[in-house]
């Protein structure tokens, strides 16, 4: 698709061989299409970002990653000066799938997502750290380990509420209220099924990506759909929260 950019920094050149080349922060873990298939995209460099250095005339070179091998290329023989350290390039056509094809090949860090509705700019997804490389080692951090706390909770007694409103993402405490609203209604007989020690579980999970969708039982076989998210920025980013929690009622 003729839409999406990709922004990436250069970090140094190199000359003096057959081909002189323009090295960037980014390459094939981000944009992997040009060392997929051979996909060409047009180059260019960031209007503004090198007004503080004196014109130069553009000459074939290629466009790499960082990556110390041959495929971590965004572009081979692209029109370009010998840009200097910090300069931002542009590779253009990024399309609807360049994102979704972006990996952690070699302990690369995805970047961030960032849409661009006329004048309206909105982060659809953060810039990944570190800790996101080893998050799924974490035997804790998943949709079931949550859920699982989360009942145990509940079950407990009223104390349970407020790890369960802990564990609720902030659109869901915004609609929900505070802790003593959570209370309140958790004290109907939609959730009461809830309350009862060893009776909640889980009987299907479905994870796709950075959501899941369960299916939890109560007791008296009682049903209820919780929807859930990684946390997407914030301190606790990459965390799993609970975005939507209903009784699951026949024929609704």
């Amino acid at each position: 698709a003729e839409a999406g950019v990709l922004l990436t920094t250069v970090l140094h050149t190199k000359t003096g061989g057959p081909v002189d080349h323009v090295i960037a922060d980014a390459g094939m873990a981000d944009l992997l299409r040009p060392a997929l298939y051979g996909a060409r995209h047009p180059v260019r460099v960031l209007r503004g970002s090198d007004q503080r250095l004196p014109r130069r005339t553009a000459v074939p070179v290629d466009l790499d990653g960082p990556l110390c091998e041959n495929a971590d290329r965004l572009g081979s023989d692209v029109a370009l000066p010998l840009l200097e350290p910090g300069t931002l390039v542009v590779v253009e056509q990024a399309g609807a799938y360049g994102y979704a094809m972006a990996s952690n090949y070699a302990s690369s860090l995805r970047p961030a997502q960032v849409v661009v509705d006329g004048d309206e700019v909105r982060l659809a997804a953060r810039r990944e750290e570190p800790r996101d490389l080893w998050r799924l080692e974490d035997p804790d951090d998943n949709p079931e380990a949550l859920l699982a706390r989360v009942l145990e909770a509940v079950a407990g007694g009223p104390r349970g509420l407020k790890v369960l409103y802990a564990a609720f993402a902030e659109s869901l405490r915004a609609t929900t209220g505070s802790v003593d609203d959570l209370a309140r209604a958790f004290s109907n007989e939609l959730y009461a099924p809830l309350h009862v020690a060893g009776a909640a579980r889980v009987v299907a999970i479905e994870v796709r990506g950075e959501v899941a969708r369960a299916e939890v039982t109560g007791a008296g076989g009682a049903a209820y759909i919780v929807a859930l998210a990684r946390r997407p920025y914030g301190p606790q980013a990459g965390s799993w929260v609970i975005t939507a929690l209903a009784r699951d009622l026949p024929g609704t």
